[in-house]
């Protein structure tokens, strides 16, 4: 039995396809480019914000399934240690390794609520894109390893009192209605 030939597409037969992977790849087809004859496609993901550059080819061949929880496998990669720890000591704004605690408030949605984070860059900077008004409660300072496993103690200890504001944004899942008292100390 002879293989079949492989029916080549034409560049907007190509364009076409890519197009409707955007649903399943969870994701926006942001460029298109000709290179040695051949369509690149340029996604950027619509959960997460990665950009990455394809073929049609190895599009087909892509399992759509690992796109979907694509979101949550990034920002586990975001905490682990040795990558925080890591992008600390390359960066060149670092501060300090902390865990903060702050109050966000709201005037036009009226919430109130409280967000645990860590972070090695000064705690203003890395709240400036935070969608409320907030007031600095308390900052611990330490070595990398013990800011990670502090802000998973802090986040374990006041688990009960989760809080998703209205308004989203990206550390979202780190917030609280209220606190217990020990997570000051």
């Amino acid at each position: 039995m002879m293989p079949k030939k492989r029916k080549y597409r034409t560049y907007y037969q190509q364009v076409a396809a890519a197009v409707s992977f955007e649903s399943k790849l969870n994701a926006k087809l942001i460029a298109v480019t000709r290179e040695h004859g051949k369509a690149n496609f340029t996604y950027k993901h619509n959960r997460t914000g990665d950009v990455w550059r394809t073929t049609l080819t190895k599009l087909e061949k892509y399992d759509h399934n690992k796109y979907k929880g694509r979101a949550k496998k990034a920002s586990k990669n975001c905490y682990s240690y040795s990558a925080w720890n890591q992008a600390g000591k390359v960066s060149n704004n670092f501060v300090a390794y902390q865990c903060y605690i702050i109050e966000c408030k709201s005037k036009i949605t009226k919430e109130k609520f409280y967000k645990i984070g860590k972070t090695f860059l000064n705690v203003d900077s890395r709240c400036r894109t935070l969608p409320y008004t907030y007031k600095i409660l308390k900052v611990f300072k330490g070595d990398a390893f013990y800011i990670l496993k502090l802000e998973h103690k802090l986040h374990k200890l006041n688990k009960k009192y989760k809080y998703t504001p209205s308004i989203r944004f990206n550390g979202q899942t780190e917030c609280f209605s209220k606190l217990k008292k020990e997570t000051y100390e």
